[in-house]
């Protein structure tokens, strides 16, 4: 089995690195058993959805399981969640979920009389409320703390509700 060691934030250089780990371009034997020690404090939303993509792409033969060591933050909360693949916990494993950063950048736009700047809130607007349904989907956050998230605040997430995430998906499989 090969150990991949991820303890970066989400950025094109890191993701990308990791993704050339995973898949093995340039290697003539690939080992498809692979274990992603997996620490993060999150990052590029759109590097989050690039590496959510490539595990959700692998072949069938490809065995990846993705072990979070310490923390899964913001953008990495959700390739922990949506990445379909073996998940495991490390003792001390937890996560933070929030809005992403450019949700709060549209407080410069409200008052503008830009309509493009009008479109690209409400193209936030929507993104945010779509993930706030999704989080909600999840069955792990009270209303109390989805109410605290579409406030742009933090909440945190223990190991405990990291696990039922598992189980739950494990139940689906």
């Amino acid at each position: 089995m090969k150990t991949i060691i991820f303890r970066e934030e989400l950025t094109p250089e890191s993701v990308q690195e990791l993704i050339d780990k995973i898949e093995q371009p340039h290697e003539d034997i690939v080992e498809h058993d692979i274990r992603i020690l997996f620490s993060s404090i999150g990052g590029h939303s759109d590097m989050a959805e690039a590496l959510i993509d490539c595990i959700n792409g692998l072949d069938k033969e490809f065995n990846l399981e993705l072990v979070v060591t310490y923390q899964a933050v913001s953008g990495a909360f959700d390739v922990f969640v949506k990445a379909k693949c073996k998940k495991r916990l490390y003792r001390n494993a937890n996560g933070v979920v929030h809005l992403f950063d450019r949700s709060f950048s549209s407080r410069d736009v409200i008052n503008s009389k830009n309509s493009y700047d009008k479109h690209l809130l409400a193209e936030i607007n929507d993104m945010n409320a779509e993930y706030l349904e999704w989080l909600e989907e999840l069955g792990i956050f009270t209303g109390k703390e989805l109410k605290r998230i579409s406030r742009g605040k933090d909440v945190y997430v223990e190991r405990e509700r990291l696990q039922k995430i598992i189980d739950k998906q494990s139940k689906k499989q």
